[in-house]
C-alpha cells in the first residue's frame, strides 16, 4: 500500500539515527554510578545549596552549555544530517502523501482531537516536573530538551514562514511532533525501551494526526521529528564522563572570498 511504503521509506534513516543516538547513549559512562540513587527534588536543591553556586550560574553552567556542547558532537552532528535527509525525501512526496492522508482520510477528526492535545507540550512538560519531584536528573534531562526544542522550533517556524495546508503560516516544522519526540527520547534515555517505545508510537501517531487533519505536511512532522529527538539525545549526554569531540562551522572573507569550513575541538 502507497501509505506505509512511504511513511517507511521517509522515516527509515531517521529511526536508524536514532538507534545510534540511543547505543551512544548508553554505552558511555554517566555521572551517577551504578548503586547510586537518583536525587529527589529536595535532595538536589540541598546539592544545589551546598556548591554555593548563583541560580543562574548553576543554570548556565550545569545545565544549558553543556546541553549546547553535546548538541554539536559527532553523534548529534550524525542524527541532524539523517533528518535533514529524511526530510528532503519526505518533501518530495508531501502533496501526494496529504491526498491520500489529509481531510481525515487517515484519521477520524476525533482522532486528530486527540492528537492536538496529546502534542500540546502540556503532557510532556507533566511528565517532566512529576520526574523532577521523584527523579530529578532525568525531570532536568527532559525540561532541557524539551526548552531547546520549543526554542529551535520557534525560531526556524518563524524564519521559514512555510505555509500549511489549511492555510495558515509556521508550518515548518511541527511543534507538535517535535515536543512529542523530545519527550519520547527523554523517556526512553531514561527508562530504556520498555517506556521508550510506547512513547515513540505515541509521537507518531500525534506526527500523523497532524498531516490528517490539515496541519502539516509529511516533510514537516519528518523535520519535528528530528528535532526532537536530536535535542533529547543531546540533553541526556549532559554530566556523561568521557571524550568529547565537538565540531561547528567557520565563516570567514579573505581576499580570494569568503570562505566556509568545519571546526573540531577535541576535549579529553
Amino acid at each position: 500500500m502507497f501509505l506505509p511504503k512511504l511513511f517507511t521509506k521517509s522515516l527509515t534513516i531517521l529511526l536508524l539515527s536514532t538507534a545510534i543516538g540511543a547505543t551512544s547513549g548508553l554505552s558511555e559512562e554517566k555521572k551517577v554510578k551504578p548503586g547510586d540513587e537518583t536525587p529527589t527534588l529536595k535532595e538536589a536543591v540541598k546539592l544545589v545549596k551546598d556548591e554555593n553556586k548563583p541560580t543562574m550560574t548553576w543554570l548556565w553552567e550545569d545545565q544549558l552549555y553543556p546541553t549546547i556542547q553535546h548538541a554539536s558532537d559527532i553523534t548529534s552532528l550524525w542524527i541532524f544530517v539523517a533528518g535533514a535527509a529524511a526530510t528532503s525525501y519526505a518533501h518530495q512526496h508531501d502533496s501526494e502523501f496529504r491526498e491520500h492522508y489529509g481531510n481525515n482520510r487517515g484519521m477520524s477528526q476525533n482522532e486528530t482531537k486527540a492528537g492536538a492535545i496529546l502534542g500540546s507540550g502540556f503532557p510532556g512538560i507533566a511528565i517532566a516536573l512529576g520526574q523532577m519531584y521523584f527523579d530529578t536528573d532525568d525531570g532536568l534531562q527532559h525540561l532541557r530538551a524539551i526548552g531547546f526544542t520549543s526554542l529551535t522550533h520557534i525560531t526556524i517556524a518563524e524564519a521559514v514562514q512555510r505555509e500549511r495546508p489549511n492555510g495558515k503560516k509556521l508550518s515548518f516544522p511541527s511543534g507538535h511532533t517535535s515536543s512529542a519526540f523530545a519527550t519520547a527520547g527523554s523517556v526512553a534515555y531514561s527508562y530504556g525501551p520498555w517506556a521508550g517505545v510506547p512513547a515513540f508510537a505515541a509521537a507518531t501517531y500525534i506526527g500523523l494526526s497532524r498531516v490528517a487533519n490539515n496541519a502539516h505536511w509529511l516533510s514537516d512532522i519528518v523535520a519535528g521529528a528530528g528535532l526532537g529527538i536530536y535535542w533529547a539525545r543531546a540533553s541526556a549526554q549532559v554530566g556523561i564522563v568521557g571524550e568529547k569531540t565537538s565540531y561547528y562551522p567557520i565563516y570567514t572573507r579573505s581576499e580570494a572570498g569568503p570562505m566556509v569550513g568545519v571546526g573540531v575541538e577535541h576535549k579529553f
